[in-house]
């Protein structure tokens, strides 16, 4: 195994040496002082100093990113919510259908219905499949959402109960299971 000091091996003494102007003993010497004298010390303290600060930024930054992509994702439902044929849908539901009796309603009524119903059981079945949207994006959207979520879907149950009979048991679960986790947030 060769010996190596400061990057240079101890068999190209003789030639570094030579190019400072040493002999090969004052060369092996000086190169001892220096690497014994601990004139690097500085460096490596440098150097672990820079990869902690490192490993905190990154986690900084880590926990950053997550949190917009919480934010990114409230955007987006939000947005779905908040599209203008859902407001409309909503809308009509509340203002028309309340005291209307279901064999009343008319064709527009149910594709307003129908409109309704999907886009509420979308967002339950993507609260209910997705661990990812945490505690904060479902609350968020219950507390501000629960009070329509409870009120159309009151309304609208006889439509609902109509199509579950026609396409089966889960048919709008995810409806179902947002008003049943919506019902403790409507009167806050």
């Amino acid at each position: 195994m060769r010996k190596v000091i400061l990057g240079i091996s101890l068999s190209a003494y003789p030639y570094a040496a030579n190019a400072q102007g040493l002999t090969e003993a004052q060369f092996g010497q000086l190169l001892v002082a220096i690497q014994g004298s601990g004139s690097h010390h500085w460096l490596e303290m440098a150097y672990w100093t820079s990869q902690i600060v490192l490993a905190v930024v990154a986690s900084i930054a880590a926990a950053f990113a997550y949190r917009q992509v919480g934010l990114f994702e409230q955007f987006e439902l939000l947005k779905y919510l908040q599209d203008q044929t859902n407001r409309e849908a909503r809308r009509h539901v509340i203002k028309f259908l309340a005291n209307k009796k279901y064999e009343e309603w008319s064709d527009d009524d149910e594709r307003n219905a129908q409109t309704v119903c999907s886009s509420y059981d979308n967002l339950g079945r993507v609260f209910q499949g997705r661990t990812r949207i945490g505690r904060s994006t479902r609350d968020f959207f219950l507390r501000v959402w629960a009070p329509s979520i409870c009120r159309t879907y009151d309304i609208l149950t006889p439509y609902i109960t109509e199509r579950i009979n026609a396409n089966g048991p889960n048919y709008m679960g995810g409806y179902k299971w947002l008003r049943r986790v919506a019902e403790p947030y409507r009167s806050i």
